[in-house]
């Protein structure tokens, strides 16, 4: 069997995307990735497909070149990563007949937005999920925010969900005291104390919590 993973960033893909390929490697699969951004030391393949603004004119060029590299190494699955970066991967791969065409959501993007940038983040998760024949994500929080979306997404998350695999038994509530930590920084319980587990980013409004 063999399995194409699109992920729009390679050194991100190291996180999240490789321990993916090594398992399927174990399993016998052939795997490879194709990303939209080289960095140093990435030999895969690299298109830049994702749909930011230096890439858009491009863009039916890449459709068109992406569509013939899926005819040609005829994959079994293609696996598509993140809400911004999934419609060229997965339309194509729609165009090239390959039958199952996962879309891996690792974040629901539009619910950080407002207007019309929010109205077309919403439509991408609606194309996204239109395409593909699986949904996945990272969280039940997810799947209520692209069922939110429509109705019709039937969007599933594996084990406990979380991309960054945080064990859930190692950092349950039940192993720690918040009343010692509250005590260790000199916090009382009039403090309110934000907590911030994403990269660092503008986008991510990371500025909200400082």
């Amino acid at each position: 069997m063999k399995v194409i993973h699109f992920h729009p960033d390679a050194r991100m893909a190291v996180q999240f995307v490789a321990p993916l390929m090594a398992a399927e490697r174990g399993a016998g699969y052939h795997t490879e990735l194709i990303s939209s951004v080289r960095r140093a030391g990435h030999e895969g393949v690299v298109v830049p497909y994702d749909l930011s603004a230096p890439n858009l004119l491009g863009l039916p060029f890449v459709l068109w070149k992406i569509s013939t590299y899926l005819r040609a190494s005829c994959p079994d699955i293609v696996l598509s990563h993140n809400a911004k970066s999934s419609l060229l991967p997965l339309l194509a791969a729609w165009f090239a007949g390959v039958r199952v065409r996962v879309y891996f959501n690792h974040g629901v993007p539009y619910v950080g937005y407002r207007g019309v940038l929010r109205c077309l983040l919403r439509l991408l998760e609606r194309w996204n999920s239109a395409l593909a024949t699986h949904v996945l994500t990272v969280s039940s929080d997810m799947v209520a925010f692209l069922q939110d979306v429509s109705p019709g997404i039937r969007a599933q998350f594996i084990n406990n969900g979380s991309a960054s695999g945080i064990d859930l038994q190692t950092f349950s509530p039940e192993r720690f005291s918040r009343n010692a930590c509250r005590q260790l920084h000199g916090l009382s319980d009039q403090h309110h104390v934000p907590a911030y587990v994403r990269r660092p980013e503008q986008p991510k409004h990371f500025e909200m919590v400082m």
